[in-house]
């Protein structure tokens, strides 16, 4: 979303919104216009740690071409961020991206470093730029990165038990008919928004092992419909066990990057067992990303090259009239007791 602010305390207090959390310690890079990614990364503490920062962050600036940026350093003293503000600013220099100022935010003060200007930290821009942001469709930021991350993590059991069921009903069915249940209950979702029972989300966990009905799922996503398609893959990556959710958790994170939500993204990403992540390409690809400051847009321009992708016996990507409604077979069973 396009943000205007009027002093460089409503900038400070708009960066928790784009980052999705509060930010404490940290380098922040906000560009100032379209073309150039937001970034976030600890703040470094010596000579070794800055170099290493500006390596990381040119990784993504220095293949973007021209631009502006305004470089805010979260820090208990300005004196923590301007070493490595400076040398960030001689580099993005050199790929020809200009830094508009250097910001220091504390706790109740902000400082202009380059001209020794400051000022209180006050609630009314606070206030103003909340509104904002809320008004354009963005959550409250959480409380921390970690809280962040806890929003991926639920309790497995209600759906762990129908699995079993799952299983057996599965064998008793074909891939093509498992495909057009998965998709057709996706589609379900995408109109009503109703949440998977926990037989429902057994059974599309197990559907979503197979590579192409994951891939159905994610050319569906695109930067206009990530923020519908995105509460389906956050539930089930919340309820999912760890030996089934690398998938759901990769749908999760595509769409919360086509959506600009970066550390929704890498939360979700960080639910994928480390002995799995090497398994799922998109994975990878979502990540890679990520990284390297890439805009969602690249995501849609890509995905349309998919759309024509024949599958058996699934409707289209595009047909949103007419979806194909799921089979009528059982939907698992828990391991004792009966379908509810």
């Amino acid at each position: 979303m396009e943000l205007r602010v009027n002093t460089p305390d409503e900038l400070i207090a708009a960066v928790p919104h784009l980052m999705g959390f509060r930010v404490e310690t940290s380098m922040v890079v906000v560009p100032v216009g379209e073309g150039l990614p937001f970034a976030r990364v600890d703040l470094p503490v010596n000579a070794a740690e800055r170099t290493e920062m500006v390596d990381s962050l040119m990784s993504a600036y220095g293949r973007a071409g021209r631009g502006e940026v305004m470089l805010i350093g979260f820090a208990d003293d300005p004196s923590k961020v301007d070493p490595a503000s400076r040398q960030l600013r001689e580099s993005l220099a050199e790929a020809g991206v200009q830094v508009r100022g250097r910001l220091w935010a504390g706790e109740q003060r902000w400082t202009d470093l380059d001209t020794g200007h400051g000022g209180p930290r006050t609630a009314e821009a606070a206030s103003r730029v909340d509104t904002e942001m809320v008004l354009g469709g963005r959550r409250m930021p959480a409380f921390s990165r970690e809280a962040v991350a806890r929003s991926f993590t639920g309790d497995p059991e209600p759906v762990t038990r129908y699995l079993p069921g799952v299983a057996g009903d599965m064998e008793n069915s074909t891939p093509a008919r498992e495909r057009q249940w998965a998709i057709g209950r996706a589609e379900a979702f995408f109109e009503d928004g109703r949440a998977l029972t926990d037989p429902q989300a057994a059974r599309m966990l197990a559907c979503l092992q197979s590579v192409t009905v994951r891939d159905q799922m994610a050319v569906r996503i695109r930067c206009e419909s990530a923020p519908t398609w995105g509460p389906l893959w956050d539930d089930l990556t919340r309820r999912s066990p760890d030996e089934l959710v690398a998938p759901a958790a990769t749908l999760s994170a595509l769409a919360s990057w086509c959506q600009g939500d970066g550390a929704r993204a890498w939360s979700a990403l960080d639910r994928i067992p480390a002995d799995q992540r090497q398994s799922y390409p998109l994975a990878t690809i979502v990540a890679a990303a990520l990284q390297g400051g890439v805009h969602p847009r690249e995501w849609d321009r890509a995905r349309s090259a998919l759309d024509a992708l024949p599958v058996e016996g699934v409707e289209g990507p595009g047909a949103r009239g007419s979806r194909t409604e799921p089979p009528t077979m059982g939907e698992g069973r828990p391991s004792a007791g009966p379908v509810r």
